[in-house]
């Protein structure tokens, strides 16, 4: 797994290596440019933890009397939210809840015995006990009632890289690593004036789109995803 120096360090020898911003491909970014080269990052990780479930996470809601509809926000959070008649998100100050849900993936609630989980029917009209998304950060629940617990795996979005800590670990799988390099340099040579820096930037995202695809075709990025119920009994869930 790779660190911010060590992504940083492969822009300028690799796809930056003639510019300017890639030190003329000496290895080093000049440090004015890491902001942004580290939002660009962001964005980019962004982009393809969106395209493939390359973090999963989990989230546990305990029901409130009279409430339908649960939005998965910080602020409902029992440890670090600040609506203090609306906190509903079971989480901890070990694991946060850190409002970080591009989709939601299962849904579970405790069995009668009190031991086990049942999944839960998503966005099926027909089932009665089924539960809903209206948005990716909202959960519906329709036959809730008061204390009733629902817990939520979801494809996560991964934390953002700050520009002053080159031992940031990037979380994406290896085969992964030159399509984010790639996208990032497209959007540097997108910014920049003329007709041949605009061809190269769309170079570059034909590349871009071509590893991905080649990704998902062999499915590099072990997205073939099976949730286990794990780790939600871990955290007591059951």
């Amino acid at each position: 797994m790779k660190t911010l120096g060590d992504f940083i360090e492969d822009l300028s020898f690799g796809p930056l290596a003639g510019l300017a911003i890639g030190s003329e491909g000496t290895g080093v970014i000049p440090t004015s440019k890491i902001p942004r080269v580290v939002s660009l990052t962001n964005s980019g990780m962004r982009r393809l933890h969106s395209r493939y479930i390359l973090s999963e996470k989990s989230v546990v809601i305990q029901c409130i009397g009279g409430k339908e509809t649960y939005p998965l926000l910080v602020k409902h959070s029992i440890m670090t939210g600040d609506a203090a008649d609306d906190r509903f998100i079971l989480d901890t100050y070990e694991e946060p809840f850190k409002e970080d849900v591009i989709k939601i993936v299962k849904g579970f609630t405790p069995a009668s015995d009190g031991k086990t989980m049942i999944e839960l029917p998503l966005n099926d009209e027909g089932k009665a006990n089924s539960v809903f998304t209206p948005s990716n950060r909202e959960v519906q629940l329709p036959n809730s009632e008061e204390g009733d617990l629902y817990a939520f795996t979801y494809q996560a979005h991964h934390e953002d890289l700050v520009p002053d800590d080159m031992d940031q670990k990037i979380r994406i799988p290896d085969s992964l690593n030159t399509a984010l390099e790639t996208w990032v340099a497209s959007k540097i040579f997108g910014s920049m004036n003329g007709a041949e820096h605009r061809a190269r930037s769309m170079e570059l995202m034909s590349f871009y789109e071509i590893i991905c695809n080649e990704t998902t075709s062999k499915d590099l990025a072990n997205t073939s995803l099976i949730t286990t119920t794990s780790k939600l009994e871990n955290r007591g869930f059951v």
